[in-house]
């Protein structure tokens, strides 16, 4: 049996760069005539999971959003600063 020995140091920090290319959306929450917290899952190019975040849609965009799908996806991308190729 090979055991594995583990030496202690000074911490290290690395940074990992990813790169989100595609995003996904779910709707979570929903106050009616109110709010709703829009799920955003990140992926990469090759559709690994990145991250999830929540975006708020209340207030005047909630009142805009009259069911528009495209609307919340349009809301999602301004909001993260994501741009359409």
């Amino acid at each position: 049996m090979n055991v594995e020995i583990k030496y202690d140091i000074q911490p290290i920090v690395k940074t990992i760069v990813k790169t989100i290319e595609k995003f996904s959306i779910s709707l979570s929450n929903l106050k009616l005539f109110s709010s709703v917290d829009i799920l955003v899952c990140s992926y990469d190019v090759n559709d690994n999971f990145i991250e999830m975040q929540t975006v708020v849609l209340d207030g005047e965009a909630y009142l805009l959003w009259l069911n528009d799908d495209q609307y919340l996806i349009n809301f999602v991308k301004t909001t993260l600063g994501f741009i359409t190729p």
